[in-house]
């Protein structure tokens, strides 16, 4: 299995609970940390690194915070919002 595809495999679970925690629905956390997966491919590949977890955790964080943040607005969220 090459590395990228090891990759997304641990932590695409992981941060997926982290973001179903935080938003409560789980097409949401999904769509959220498909994003964030994609956006961190495009600036570093998904290396791993000695700290790849921190961010992607964080930008996991942010992304549902921002959701959020729309949400109790009442706009709707950028890429988020088709859910």
């Amino acid at each position: 299995m090459p590395q990228l595809a090891r990759t997304i495999a641990y932590y695409d679970p992981l941060l997926q609970r982290y973001a179903f925690r935080l938003v409560h629905d789980e097409d949401v956390a999904a769509a959220i940390v498909l994003e964030v997966l994609e956006r961190q491919y495009e600036l570093n590949l998904l290396i791993p690194g000695k700290h790849l977890r921190l961010f992607l955790k964080t930008d996991v964080l942010n992304s549902c915070f921002y959701y959020l943040q729309m949400k109790q607005g009442g706009r709707k969220p950028g890429k988020v919002s088709g859910l």
